[in-house]
């Protein structure tokens, strides 16, 4: 099954050319194979870029081919909101057919869930609040099973 939305780059050297997030290195029988995220559905979500770089790299920190959800929250000091993130990706391995080897994991965020509350004087949001903003976009699965793509190259 091939939906992935971008386009996929045969080498990793051209891969780090798209602007691509790179993340961590995965073992797979002895060897490293980099993971990069695509976060474009992310573009134009109500978020502070400070605050979103970080989600990204906490998500970043979180998730693996296995592991392929991320819930995360962080709070804005200066405007004293509280931020959830729920992000599902859909992990797909790029495997050379000439190499006849994996190249790299690209993990696809496919939809989100956001959330943005008002906090009290010590950062808490209070019981029964109503976010003051709320969005869902893409895909958000709800069963546990996780699903490896492979797209040779």
């Amino acid at each position: 099954m091939k939906y992935y939305r971008g386009n996929v780059c045969e080498t990793v050297k051209d891969v780090r050319k798209t602007g691509l997030m790179e993340g961590k290195k995965d073992k797979l029988n002895g060897k490293q194979y980099p993971y990069f995220y695509d976060f474009s559905i992310l573009n134009g979500v109500e978020i502070p870029e400070n605050i979103l770089e970080s989600i990204k790299n906490e998500m970043i920190e979180k998730t693996n081919y296995s592991n392929d959800f991320c819930i995360t929250s962080f709070l804005d000091v200066t405007t004293g909101r509280k931020y959830y993130l729920r992000a599902d990706f859909a992990p797909i391995r790029i495997y050379s057919d000439s190499k006849n080897k994996p190249l790299y994991y690209l993990m696809d965020c496919i939809g989100y869930e956001f959330s943005k509350y008002k906090t009290d004087c010590y950062g808490n949001v209070p019981n029964c609040a109503e976010p003051e903003d709320d969005e869902t976009k893409g895909i958000i699965r709800r069963d546990i099973n996780f699903y490896i793509q492979e797209i040779t190259v």
